[in-house]
């Protein structure tokens, strides 16, 4: 229901000019408590319509999408390197946020698991125009040495596949968490040295599956017991 009011525009009453005090007061508290339309509200005049190759070079200008690789497939060129010989990865990840100096410039971490639980920290330049494959590449060579290589902790359950559906990389490339061990537990390990630092029990069966959000800050896990937990990484 819509009721007009006679001091709803500003300017249409003039308080002053009232001389029955009770209509004055009633104007009065209308106004104070539904306020006033102004009678006009832009001063200037509304600015001319964009054609549309304006509109499409201005939205081109502020879209900050990357480019969608499926269009870009006949460009792609594969650069193969030998992380661990005879052994598979079930997971090679560049952890999302990872540290970097302002001053000198660094290169990336890419960590990998073998199908052995083999863990690697390698180094990586994703984009160099001054040499020829665009990009370099230093393997961890504690991988290669047996006394310095790192193993993720175990055994795992049986019938468990080590693979990506277990693992998880925080977003700054320090943790990894995982999953699918025969005690059900939920294991964090130091990538730096292999040394874990935290085992959680929690799920009642082994858990299978690990997710962790675009923000790193929350880690889910999902299990046999068919129940799933939503756990806040902290680290210190």
């Amino acid at each position: 229901m819509f009721v007009w009011c006679g001091g709803a525009l500003i300017g249409a009453v003039d308080l002053d000019a009232i001389a029955n005090e009770t209509e004055r007061k009633a104007l009065e508290g209308i106004i104070s408590n539904f306020g006033q339309t102004p009678c006009q509200l832009l001063k200037e005049p509304h600015p001319p319509r964009m054609s549309a190759e304006n509109a499409s070079r201005r939205q081109a200008r502020i879209d900050t999408l990357p480019p969608n690789l499926f269009e870009h497939l006949d460009k792609l060129r594969p650069f193969v390197e030998v992380v661990s010989d005879g052994v598979p990865l079930v997971q090679a990840v560049v952890p999302r946020n990872q540290t970097r100096s302002f001053i000198i410039q660094g290169s990336d971490v890419l960590v990998s698991v073998s199908s052995s639980g083999l863990i690697g920290t390698h180094s990586w330049l994703p984009y160099d125009k001054n040499i020829a494959n665009y990009f370099t590449f230093s393997k961890d060579p504690s991988m290669s040495n047996p006394k310095t290589q790192r193993f993720l902790s175990g055994p795992f359950s049986p019938g468990v596949e080590v693979g990506a559906q277990v693992l998880v990389v925080s977003n700054d490339g320090r943790l990894l968490f995982s999953g699918g061990h025969w005690d059900c537990s939920l294991r964090v390990t130091m990538l730096g040295k292999a040394k874990m630092v935290g085992r959680i029990c929690r799920h009642i069966d082994v858990v299978t599956c690990l997710a962790l959000d675009l923000c790193g800050i929350y880690l889910i896990s999902g299990s046999r017991d068919t129940t799933c937990m939503v756990w806040q990484v902290l680290q210190q």
